[in-house]
């Protein structure tokens, strides 16, 4: 429960930086004026993923303490050994082909779930995220570098053969390059953390069912208060 608080908030604000990505691109992703936009953007990614107290690196540990405590326990666990070595673009789309029933019969099938959502949170949070903040990072200063004047459109004649001949073309296209890699990584991203959100509900839903209802409540109660969801 406490991974699904954690989890679930970051996955959100991943969702809430997809549109703020589209709006810092425009008509010029090499804008000086779209620098503040695309470095706070930058602020809140780092937010999401790499905190030791915070965000995706929390759930990861919710979610890898769970299956440990459930291994100490006796619980019998159907781990896929094949994640862990796999590359980690492969290791997206098996992720996105497992097929798992809905709900988990078993507690078995319950953790074959957790184990899922941890690997997609931790693809999201070692590969994904990353490569998308050194994507918009790179985009920003770029932005720092531009010119600050008015966008393109507005300008005409000699002014714009002027902006031709100190490399702003260049400069466009390589922005351009930046902000599709960095849309790329945040949709796969966004997509990780829905996945894994879904999974542990899915697997909450059926652990619960083995323990007494009034230790559910209690374990709820718990992690309300402790599940970090800044």
């Amino acid at each position: 429960m406490c991974a699904a608080r954690t989890i679930r908030a970051q996955r959100d604000r991943l969702l809430r930086c997809q549109p703020l990505l589209k709006d810092a691109s425009g008509d010029a992703v090499a804008d000086y004026a779209r620098a503040p936009r695309l470095e706070k953007l930058v602020s809140d990614l780092v937010h999401a993923s790499d905190s030791d107290s915070l965000g995706l690196e929390a759930g990861s540990r919710y979610l890898a303490t769970c299956l440990e405590m459930a291994a100490q326990s006796g619980a019998r666990l159907d781990l896929n050994d094949a994640l862990p070595v796999m590359p980690d673009e492969q290791v997206y789309h098996a992720l996105l082909a497992q097929s798992f029933p809905a709900p988990p019969a078993t507690q078995t099938e319950a953790f074959s779930r957790i184990e899922a959502a941890y690997h997609a949170v931790k693809l999201s949070q070692e590969h994904h995220l990353p490569l998308c903040i050194h994507a918009i990072d790179h985009l920003a200063r770029i932005a720092r570098a531009a010119p600050h004047h008015a966008p393109r459109r507005h300008r005409r004649g000699r002014k714009a053969a002027h902006s031709d001949a100190t490399g702003e073309p260049q400069m466009e296209e390589e922005a351009i390059g930046s902000m599709d890699e960095a849309r790329t990584h945040l949709d796969c991203a966004c997509t990780l953390a829905s996945l894994a959100v879904e999974h542990i509900d899915h697997a909450v839903t059926a652990i619960s069912a083995f323990i007494d209802p009034k230790e559910v409540a209690g374990i709820a109660k718990m992690a309300k208060k402790v599940a970090i969801v800044n």
